[in-house]
């Protein structure tokens, strides 16, 4: 705990800096520390919905989200039990559309509540004055690293970047499963890996940034430019890496633990993931009122949810193998990777940076 306690207040600081217009650590020459994950504690007990919810939210919401099917019917089913007369119409696309959708809707706003892709995607949208401050109830004792200081954004969870790996190829192919950064240059690996587009993905962008804060830009870019050789194809949605593997359309895929585990879940034995020895990147998934919103009590009536440790609970033991509570406790599917170590990551760096280093990763891969 005092271990998860450092790494938020360094992060807290980043952020801090950030906000009040300090410049960011230069990547290329200082690259950020690593330090351990958080500790698994007791497993998520059932609990119920809360009870103080307004019962007079009806009518119906539009929600803008990067979650996976699986995720939007227990949300749905999980709002229907506490709001029986709100209509959901979920609106699901990959994070990079979702930004792009919402800033193009500034003046005249369509979605209510968006929900999904890290934070890195939020922070831009708050310097774009796209999304309403409001802190979710119950929210007190929320980690600084888990929202904005002004409340723009809050985190739905936390998400581990791994390697997902079918172990039935990497058996008769006699190769070892990768756990290293450097294992995916395996010139054995050629055309056999999946990562997604991080122009499209916020998925993508944070592997990209995670590599970054570990290497240095220009080290990692090079990293890059030699793991292209290796990749099959460059997936558009965060999701892509993990389904390609467990249909054994790919023997590699680079992504968030949980979507591995949710089809290990459902009986996709041949997956196996593994976490990368030098550190692996963090996202904090985030959610958000969007600025303007036609249906505004109903918006903050699923920020109220969201940010809940009782939805938290019901998320880990229905959909969500591998999510995170926002004080940093991994929920079922996390105990083989407590001591995974993580990125220290300039998360509002990597926002501001990001229309500048994605043309340099274009550059490289011709994407």
């Amino acid at each position: 705990m005092k271990k998860l306690i450092a790494m938020l207040l360094a992060l807290v600081m980043v952020l801090s800096l950030a906000a009040c217009g300090e410049k960011p650590v230069d990547t290329q020459t200082d690259a950020p520390k690593q330090t351990d994950a958080p500790k698994a504690t007791d497993a998520p007990k059932e609990t119920e919905a809360p009870t103080d919810a307004a019962p007079e939210i009806k009518g119906e919401i539009n929600i803008y989200t990067t979650f996976s099917d699986d995720a939007i019917l227990a949300l749905e089913d999980y709002v229907a039990g506490i709001y029986p007369d709100l209509t959901i119409n979920m609106v699901k696309m990959n994070g990079g559309e979702m930004a792009n959708r919402i800033m193009a809707e500034k003046d005249n706003p369509q979605g209510d509540f968006v929900c999904g892709a890290s934070c890195e995607t939020y922070i831009q949208m708050g310097d774009y004055g796209v999304l309403e401050p409001y802190q979710p109830k119950g929210t007190e004792d929320y980690p600084a690293i888990a929202h904005s200081p002004e409340w723009y954004w809050f985190s739905t969870h936390y998400s581990y970047l791994g390697f997902y790996c079918d172990q039935e190829w990497f058996k008769a192919q006699g190769i070892e499963i990768p756990d290293s950064w450097e294992d995916l240059l395996d010139p054995r690996l050629e055309g056999q890996i999946i990562v997604t587009n991080p122009g499209t993905s916020t998925t993508g962008y944070m592997v990209l940034s995670a590599l970054i804060h570990l290497m240095g830009e220009e080290e990692a870019l090079e990293y890059y430019g030699k793991l292209h050789k290796n990749v099959k194809n460059y997936a558009s949605g965060g999701s892509g890496p993990s389904q390609s593997v467990a249909l054994g359309e790919a023997p590699v895929g680079v992504g968030y633990m949980q979507h591995g585990m949710q089809l290990i879940k459902q009986g996709y034995t041949n997956m196996v993931i593994s976490a990368p020895s030098e550190g692996t990147g963090l996202e904090v998934c985030a959610g958000a009122v969007i600025k303007g919103a036609k249906n505004m009590d109903a918006a903050k009536a699923i920020a109220d949810i969201l940010a809940s440790r009782e939805w938290h609970e019901y998320a880990a033991e229905t959909y969500a193998v591998g999510i995170m509570y926002p004080d940093g406790v991994p929920c079922d599917g996390l105990e083989d990777f407590v001591d995974t170590k993580l990125i220290e990551i300039d998360y509002a760096w990597a926002a501001a940076n990001k229309d500048r280093i994605l043309p340099l990763w274009s550059a490289i891969t011709g994407n």
